[in-house]
């Protein structure tokens, strides 16, 4: 890579040019009062010297002035003989007269430059002028504009110097929040002062976002995936299961309750068969629901208009001989009319309701509660149990994943594959101290939306 000079390097050679310029400058306005200060004191000595020269010739009376210049006439012992007393830059003038040249003085007072001049004449008598030197009509334009030339050079290196240190410290600003990006791709970026860099910083801060946004949906779509191939084998295995085994399960169940009903068998066997028929029984629920969730499709449920309120209630029914014995009671509220596949949903509601059974301490009570909101319909079980712990969250929808000893894992996700060929999915929360499930289902075809209380819910289904 050719090197390139970076922004900063080229303002502080500006920043360096502009000082350079405002020192010439500066030198050249020092030049210039130098030089006019030098050809005024040439003109007020020439002006002192000529009129010293006309006061000898007696071509000039010493009481006029002409042009700023002064004389006058003394006597051999310093008295004046025409004119005023001499000041005292012609004084010095007349001190310092060796011979019958023209001697000269200068003084300067408040920018003024003053000139002194005198002469011994063969009379023994001491000539003398003071001129004030005039100053030049175009001398303080150029001393103007030389200080404007001065003071814009500086201010341009003023400049050159603040500019480039915001554009140093935020090209800092900026290199550090990419660098905290490259672990975090939510880290925030701070805003730089320099309005360039500053909107470098959104785009990169709206880049992030758009990564972050496609990194959450390769992730999702990798879960569905994954998720799609494991019910894809679930099924091939399902079917294998069911044709290889569920026949014979439905043979040995009838000779286990036949034998069962002989009054010949001793009550010890009989109670073994009894047991026997339950786990052959369980057997032949794993394998249905194992090609129940195998057949999860949206394309092929037969959806018809039903009473969510009253197969809800019905459901309960069915269970409360069962949740008697736990010491559990189960409550049922609210309605809504949905287009359903009802035996799909009931396995479904049978699901959550026996979690919840299963999860509630003896004495409590499991309460399903039925509403309808934007054109979406809400099934939510709420039991007093412990819920899941939150590091296992994420399994909680996958098939085979259970807490329970005797489950078989496959609830859950049997739930949720009937939610979702329904346009709606199964939700899990923990509020307090309750656990939260909600089977949403679409009350059309279309497809469901999760409405703002329940995206947090349906991040968890989708784990």
């Amino acid at each position: 890579m050719p090197h390139t000079p970076s922004l900063n390097a080229r303002l502080t050679a500006v920043a360096a040019l502009a000082l350079v310029a405002c020192g010439a400058a500066a030198f050249s306005l020092l030049l210039l009062g130098r030089s006019g200060n030098q050809q005024r004191l040439a003109r007020a000595e020439q002006l002192a010297t000529n009129s010293v020269e006309r006061l000898r010739a007696g071509r000039l009376r010493p009481l006029e002035r002409g042009r700023g210049v002064r004389s006058g006439v003394l006597s051999a012992q310093g008295f004046s003989l025409e004119g005023p007393m001499p000041p005292a830059v012609a004084r010095e003038a007349i001190g310092s007269i060796s011979s019958d040249e023209v001697s000269t003085a200068t003084r300067e007072k408040d920018g003024a430059l003053t000139v002194g001049a005198a002469l011994r004449d063969e009379q023994g008598r001491v000539l003398w002028a003071v001129a004030v030197a005039p100053v030049g009509a175009k001398q303080p334009l150029l001393r103007l504009v030389v200080l404007v030339l001065a003071l814009s050079g500086l201010a341009s290196a003023a400049l050159a110097i603040r500019t480039a240190r915001s554009v140093r410290d935020g090209a800092r600003v900026l290199n550090d929040g990419i660098s905290r990006l490259e672990t975090d791709l939510g880290a925030p970026i701070d805003t730089p002062a320099v309005l360039e860099l500053a909107t470098v910083a959104e785009r990169v801060r709206l880049m992030a976002a758009a990564l972050v946004r496609a990194q959450s949906e390769r992730a999702t779509m990798a879960s569905q995936l994954a998720a799609n191939e494991r019910l894809a084998a679930l099924g091939r295995i399902a079917a294998g299961v069911a044709h290889e085994v569920r026949n014979p399960l439905a043979s040995m169940k009838l000779r286990v309750d036949l034998a069962g009903r002989n009054r010949a068998v001793p009550d010890e066997v009989r109670e073994d068969l009894t047991v026997l028929s339950a786990e052959i029984a369980r057997l032949d629920r794993l394998v249905a629901d194992l090609l129940a969730l195998s057949r999860k499709s949206p394309s092929s449920v037969k959806r018809e208009p039903r009473s969510l309120g009253e197969l809800v209630r019905k459901r309960a029914a069915m269970l409360e001989p069962w949740a008697d014995e736990k010491n559990v009671a189960i409550e049922v509220s609210g309605d809504a009319v949905a287009p359903i596949d009802e035996d799909a949903v009931a396995r479904a509601i049978d699901n959550l309701l026996r979690n919840a059974v299963e999860a509630s301490p003896r004495g409590a009570a499991v309460r399903a509660a039925i509403q309808s909101r934007n054109n979406t319909h809400e099934i939510k079980v709420i039991d007093q149990g412990q819920g899941v712990p939150r590091e296992r969250e994420r399994e909680l929808f996958e098939p085979f994943f259970t807490t329970k000893g005797n489950g078989t894992g496959l609830g859950l996700a049997l739930a949720r594959a009937t939610a979702e060929s329904h346009g709606g999915t199964v939700t899990y929360r923990r509020e307090g101290a309750q656990t939260v499930f909600a089977l949403y289902v679409a009350g059309s075809t279309q497809p469901w939306q999760p409405s703002s209380s329940s995206t947090t819910n349906a991040a968890y289904a989708k784990g």
